[in-house]
């Protein structure tokens, strides 16, 4: 899961055109956290799960690799 997951937020942010500073302020976290979750070395907390998913609309599903 934290694979995908890692994938996911990444490519999240990228089509948002956002830079790390931004995305993470935007989600409640700091940068070096959200680097940590793109980097697959922190896995994000329910949540900053649950932020990224209701601010930019995405389901769990789908932030986890269990949907497309």
């Amino acid at each position: 899961m934290e694979n995908k997951l890692s994938t996911r937020i990444k490519e999240l942010r990228i089509s948002l055109g956002m830079t790390q500073a931004s995305f993470a302020e935007s989600i409640g976290t700091s940068q070096n956290a959200l680097s940590g979750y793109e980097t697959k070395d922190r896995i994000p907390s329910y949540e900053i799960l649950v932020s990224i998913a209701t601010k930019y609309n995405v389901s769990l599903d789908w932030l986890c690799g269990l949907s497309d």
